[in-house]
């Protein structure tokens, strides 16, 4: 659906200090489980405190929500909210973590592992 949507913080989770990744991700879902807009201005307004794992967190979920939706977010000038979020963002990386796949061993018996070490 086409349209915008004005959402604060504060009426959804009910809380003016946001300080677990438990938060964030509440808040995110609810965002989802509140508006089908397609633009969401998110307001701050009465968040007196964020802490940074909240704020880790709910930048990780604001990034895949703004694949279907853009989110503004709106009044962020109380007690530092905007610079934690501000500066939570300078430290995240996108990247794609290389890893090898491990083989799991199982041996039926002793003498089968000590033959299998003895190879190598």
């Amino acid at each position: 659906m086409n349209c915008n949507s004005k959402i604060n913080v504060i009426d959804l989770i009910d809380q003016h200090s946001l300080v677990t990744r438990e938060a964030a991700t509440l808040l995110i879902s609810k965002i989802l489980k509140h508006t089908c807009c397609d633009k969401i201005e998110l307001s701050f307004e009465g968040v007196t405190f964020i802490s940074r794992s909240f704020a880790d967190q709910f930048h990780k979920a604001k990034i895949d929500l703004c694949e279907n939706k853009q989110i503004e977010l709106i009044v962020l000038s109380e007690n530092d909210v905007y610079e934690m979020l501000k500066a939570v963002s300078k430290t995240q990386k996108e990247y794609v973590r290389d890893y090898q796949v491990i083989p799991k061993l199982s041996f039926t018996n002793r003498r089968s592992l000590i033959n299998y070490l003895e190879s190598l």
